[in-house]
């Protein structure tokens, strides 16, 4: 099958899930995902998929990541769940009184916390709009003290700095707590915007030790 032919088969593929969404499910969804560019989801303002046909391929490799994905988070102790994140944190936290959290609904001290937000001064389909801001960052941060405080542990992924600028409040925030900043080697220019000189880093609060895996 030809280049041509494929992008034709996906647009095909692409009209059927935004003009009958009533048969299509989540699996057309992941599917049109996988194939889309740069494997992203987005959407217009009318709520139709508008992303173009990108370069991947349905490989063994890939079928074997899927397959091993699948058969860890069937184990009972995988919960998927759709809330806003702040929503998660509080929970666990408690209540916030006088710019405090108390009455802590579990032992903070045997839970651990990854956080993965937009990163600031980058561009994703998922912030491309003021979807995440300075402010959310800020409130992320008061959250991750928290825990912090409570004896808690969290790692949080973020750039030091992309297209130019440094996030200095990032830094500044956690430098002034004392927290650890692990420099990533990870270049990445997804949607072709650029991204590629954006230093990645790890922020954690404990003493991280080596060969240490989750599953």
């Amino acid at each position: 099958m030809s280049v041509e032919e494929e992008k034709a088969n996906y647009l095909k593929f692409r009209n059927f899930y935004n003009t009958s969404r009533e048969l299509t499910s989540d699996l057309d969804l992941l599917t049109l995902t996988y194939f889309s560019f740069s494997q992203q989801m987005r959407f217009n303002d009318a709520g139709m998929f508008n992303l173009p046909r990108g370069n991947n391929y349905y490989t063994k490799d890939r079928y074997e990541e899927f397959e091993h994905a699948f058969n860890i988070v069937r184990k009972p102790n995988f919960i998927f769940s759709s809330f806003n994140a702040f929503d998660i944190i509080y929970s666990v936290l408690g209540k916030l009184e006088n710019n405090h959290f108390v009455t802590a609904s579990k032992d903070i001290s045997r839970c651990f916390f990854y956080a993965d937000p937009p990163y600031t001064n980058t561009t994703a389909v998922y912030n491309e709009k003021g979807g995440w801001t300075i402010k959310d960052d800020l409130e992320l941060f008061k959250a991750l003290d928290a825990i912090n405080d409570k004896g808690g542990k969290f790692a949080l992924s973020n750039v030091a700095s992309a297209k130019g600028k440094t996030n200095q409040h990032l830094l500044d925030w956690a430098e002034s707590k004392g927290y650890k900043i692990i420099p990533l080697d990870k270049q990445y220019s997804a949607m072709g915007k650029g991204n590629a000189n954006a230093k990645e880093v790890l922020i954690i609060n404990y003493e991280p030790h080596n060969n240490v895996t989750l599953f």
